[in-house]
């Protein structure tokens, strides 16, 4: 009588202490330095946390997106049309970064809307790139393409932090056209 006490006694404990061992790795986390992670919890923006231990709720708060919050690089080549009707081949380097302002509250934060607000945002941020390019470098002949090309990285950055900005505030912190841009003559 005795024994079957003590075993349904450890029973009981057992059993609590299993579950518990079970859900505690998915209750903590380490958000590595210059990252942020966005927690949903039951499907719905719960808060962002930056670098350190955190934990969270296990079934309850998931890790939606881990968000880098480096400087990254991105390259890609478009062909644009000059002021003396050559058309060139240009490559490009973007070099951006995810917004660090925080703002008023968790959803104007540029970590919030780089998530939530665009599907795509690299891939949003190099149509609007290529869109600058395309319409300002028109206004240019061939020879100055490559004579201001600081001045035209300066207009797409600019072009492109004015469209982004609402959306999803990936800064863009350098765009221009590399200087081994190589021209090709225009084939009717």
């Amino acid at each position: 009588m005795l024994l079957s006490g003590i075993i349904a006694a450890l029973t009981s404990l057992l059993i609590p202490i299993i579950i518990l061992l079970l859900l505690l790795p998915n209750a903590c986390y380490v958000v590595e330095q210059q990252h942020a992670v966005i927690i949903e919890r039951l499907g719905k923006f719960n808060r962002i946390v930056n670098a350190g231990f955190h934990m969270k709720v296990p079934v309850i708060d998931r890790k939606a997106a881990t968000v880098s919050l480096r400087t990254m690089k991105n390259g890609f080549g478009i062909d644009v049309k000059t002021q003396d009707n050559v058309t060139i081949g240009l490559e490009v380097s973007a070099q951006y970064h995810v917004s660090y302002d925080m703002g008023a509250g968790p959803a104007d934060s540029g970590i919030y809307k780089s998530y939530y607000m665009l599907q795509e945002p690299v891939d949003q941020m190099r149509d609007f790139i290529t869109d600058a390019l395309r319409s300002s470098i028109p206004v240019y002949t061939l020879d100055e393409v490559f004579a201001k090309k600081d001045d035209i990285a300066k207009d797409v950055n600019a072009t492109v932090s004015e469209q982004m900005a609402p959306t999803a505030s990936p800064s863009c912190q350098r765009s221009s056209p590399k200087s081994h841009c190589r021209p090709r003559l225009r084939t009717p």
